[in-house]
């Protein structure tokens, strides 16, 4: 995992995670680097063409506009749900327009589309803490059970609804 947030115009990593991650990947032959990031780093990111073979996934809050990307990755998901943390009540999420189990399906769908294909696949939502984490989380644990990785880092805060979600999705979705 590699995140992906500007502070004051720096862009920090947390390499070391990356590279525990990157050690089990290589182990398995899985060659997809994870990156979890906000939105002023995508549209940073994404002022110059994107690495080759890169997947983004992008979430916005309910009423406001997608990050704007100069250059567009080869394969994009762009979703729009809010990061409140709910109950399983299906109606009280449309309501407050969090991730609904659709989303959650066509995020596992996406990961399963460009898995294989893309390598690097950057999970993005406003602040890179908590949406983005928990889809970077589900999706570590579904591929090589390290989604406690994301969970055992500081600078993350995984919602633990967006996580569960995905994860379900993954494991319930044939491929």
């Amino acid at each position: 995992i590699v995140s992906r947030r500007m502070k004051e115009d720096t862009l920090y990593c947390l390499l070391h995670l990356w590279h525990d991650i990157d050690e089990q990947n290589r182990n398995r032959g899985d060659n997809m680097r994870i990156e979890i990031c906000d939105r002023a780093s995508i549209v940073n990111l994404a002022s110059t063409p994107f690495e080759p073979d890169t997947a983004l996934i992008s979430i916005a809050d309910y009423g406001d506009s997608f990050a704007e990307l100069r250059y567009q990755p080869d394969a994009l998901l762009r979703l729009v749900f809010n990061d409140l943390p709910i109950s399983d009540d299906a109606a009280k999420a449309v309501q407050l327009h969090t991730m609904t189990d659709a989303q959650a399906e066509q995020i596992a769908a996406f990961y399963k589309r460009v898995c294989g294909k893309a390598k690097i696949l950057i999970c993005q939502c406003e602040y890179g803490e908590s949406r983005s984490a928990a889809i970077a989380a589900a999706i570590l644990e579904y591929a090589s059970q390290n989604g406690k990785a994301v969970f055992a880092s500081d600078v993350y805060c995984p919602n633990m609804s967006v996580y569960h979600k995905v994860l379900a999705a993954l494991r319930e979705m044939p491929g």
